[in-house]
């Protein structure tokens, strides 16, 4: 079942592990303190006490030089409002079963009902060379070329 983070939900950390000490880190450490903080918002998909995968969504802000070329316009505003997906992921028992192509669908629809009310071009993402298919194949375009080493900065405009 998918739902939204709160102090008061009750899941295993530890027992989450989708290959990157970061994603898995967040859960124990960090998404508590950015919930408060209002940084950003949640959404875990938990199965008897075990988060399967989760993101995170933020409301964020790109200079128009990182997008310049991708909308090849003269007349853009210094920063581009957007919609930022912080992390993603899904635990390793988990993987090859459409779990990540679910959590960033939702991501997108959530995003899309939001838009509606406040102003924003779409939805951005750092994606690690590992998700590149997946964010390709949900129709987001690299505004840069990736690199076999770093994230590569991609967007979904709406």
């Amino acid at each position: 079942m998918l739902v939204k983070y709160n102090p008061n939900l009750q899941f295993d950390p530890d027992s989450f592990d989708c290959g990157h000490l970061g994603i898995n880190k967040f859960l124990d450490k960090g998404i508590k303190e950015q919930y408060k903080k209002g940084f950003n918002h949640s959404y875990l998909y938990i199965e008897n006490g075990n988060v399967i995968g989760y993101y995170t969504l933020q409301a964020f802000a790109l200079t128009k030089e990182r997008v310049f070329e991708h909308y090849n316009r003269k007349s853009i505003p210094t920063y581009i409002p957007i919609f930022r997906i912080c992390l993603l992921g899904v635990d390793n028992n988990s993987k090859g079963k459409g779990m990540g192509k679910y959590l960033l669908s939702n991501a997108i629809k959530r995003t899309m009902k939001l838009k509606k009310f406040v102003g924003a071009v779409g939805l951005y993402v750092d994606s690690s060379p590992d998700g590149l298919r997946l964010y390709t194949g949900s129709g987001f375009a690299m505004l840069t070329p990736p690199q076999s080493s770093s994230e590569t900065p991609m967007i979904l405009e709406f």
